[in-house]
């Protein structure tokens, strides 16, 4: 397992890879430089992505990843990765897109479960009537949905 931390515009985050996908992006606040062991060719590729998204020159991931959850939050998973930068989808369309109508409760618990920041974009999942909840903090969700804004441009699905 390797470790890195990468600085973002808007915080640190950690990146885990097994050597053959990424396995977590979480993220970090006073961000001990000892905890990270050098980088990998998963974490280099991680790496050279989030530089193209930050410039505003990606506007998704290609990276193996490695999910840790059940059938049902892999496959909301999998659905949210379909949402590109500057789109966002209720909870209720997530659920829907995965197969699962009416469970928007169950998908708000597979984005709270996501331990994939950025390359599972759950940022991206608003409620209904508000920007919704964000495991890493409102602070960062409103601020990457701001940023993705103005770089990729506004287009709700």
């Amino acid at each position: 397992m390797s470790r890195i931390i990468y600085h973002s515009p808007f915080s640190d985050f950690l990146l885990l890879s097994s050597g053959s996908a990424l396995t977590a992006c979480t993220r970090v606040t006073d961000a001990d430089p000892a905890c990270a062991d050098g980088a990998d060719s998963v974490l280099e590729e991680a790496v050279r992505q989030l530089d193209e998204y930050f410039g505003g020159r990606r506007d998704s991931f290609s990276l193996p990843l490695e999910y840790r959850g059940s059938d049902f939050f892999c496959g909301i998973w999998n659905s949210l990765r379909s949402v590109r930068a500057g789109q966002t989808v209720t909870y209720s369309q997530l659920a829907a897109m995965a197969g699962h109508p009416g469970a928007q409760r169950a998908a708000g618990s597979a984005m709270r479960a996501n331990s994939l920041l950025l390359f599972i974009p759950c940022h991206r999942v608003v409620a209904a009537h508000s920007v919704g909840g964000f495991s890493a903090g409102l602070d960062l969700k409103t601020a990457l949905l701001e940023f993705e804004k103005e770089a990729y441009g506004e287009n709700r699905t």
